[in-house]
């Protein structure tokens, strides 16, 4: 810094201070005490106008935080009651298709480092890769700019960065001296308060900031095993596997489901899907 300073039903987060022994643990409960709800607007076609957009919360403690989309909240919720509290489960969230149609991953962060955690649907319910890797935070080599602007009524500050193959411009807030942020961005002296790439295929905005207590289960599904891969390894594994998605799928039946196999709408439908999948937040290399 040169300023100092493929988706799954369920991830389940394994989180402890020995990261190298992290499918060791045992399930632990965290709890955070500020929520921040940020709006993700992002193209997953580079050839598109269309615009999706995701709600997604960071929580923070004064020790780790986590930085997942509303709808992975909702979906951890939903695994969570129907393996603990039969009572309350209201049902689980439908399964997409294939690897990254949309943003559906779990972020941690420590005091130096980051873990990524996603969960690839390699072709059907059943066939889910689950894979993590972490990074250094001072992988993000900030540079710290002189422009300032008033956004969502906080005072900030301009700051960019190039990082998984994209150029981003954040504006940060010492108001809040808080050095997170949406996605893997930290490490600037103050909250990110919104980031966009130079393309404007992806953009991260703040639109609430409350103090409110969240109690948090890692490691609470026993079913769900991680791979330890590298950043590299991850990116290039979930490209396979999404190009290779109607392979997989119809290989995983045997040649049993004739309906499956046979169906070439389904094929050019699934085939469709990865070819406009094609503006991942972070390029492959």
């Amino acid at each position: 810094m040169k300023h100092n300073g493929i988706l799954p039903f369920i991830i389940c987060l394994f989180f402890s201070i020995n990261y190298e022994a992290i499918f060791a643990q045992s399930r632990e409960d965290f709890v955070f005490d500020i929520k921040v709800d940020y709006t993700l607007r992002f193209k997953k076609d580079s050839l598109s106008h269309i615009v999706d957009q995701l709600n997604c919360e960071l929580l923070i403690n004064n020790k780790q935080s986590l930085f997942r989309s509303e709808e992975k909240a909702q979906k951890d919720l939903a695994r969570y009651q129907y393996l603990f509290d039969r009572s309350n489960f209201k049902g689980g969230a439908a399964i997409s298709i294939a690897g990254q149609f949309k943003p559906d991953y779990t972020i941690i962060k420590d005091s130096d480092s980051l873990f990524y955690f996603q969960g690839i649907n390699a072709g059907g319910a059943n066939n889910m890769v689950h894979f993590y890797y972490s990074e250094p935070q001072n992988v993000l080599d900030w540079d710290l700019l002189t422009d300032t602007m008033t956004v969502m009524g906080y005072r900030c500050q301009k700051a960019v960065v190039d990082y998984g193959g994209r150029r981003w411009e954040a504006w940060f807030s010492t108001e809040i001296p808080i050095s997170d942020g949406p996605y893997k961005f930290c490490g600037l002296p103050g909250l990110i308060v919104t980031i966009e790439d130079a393309t404007s295929s992806w953009k991260f905005e703040l639109t609430k900031f409350i103090r409110k207590e969240s109690r948090i289960a890692f490691n609470f599904d026993e079913g769900v095993r991680y791979r330890r891969v590298t950043r590299t390894d991850f990116l290039k594994q979930a490209k396979s596997l999404l190009k290779n998605h109607w392979e997989i799928r119809t290989a995983s039946q045997n040649g049993t489901d004739v309906h499956l196999k046979g169906s070439q709408l389904q094929k050019k439908q699934i085939s469709e899907q990865v070819k406009r999948d094609n503006n991942w937040i972070e390029l492959y290399p």
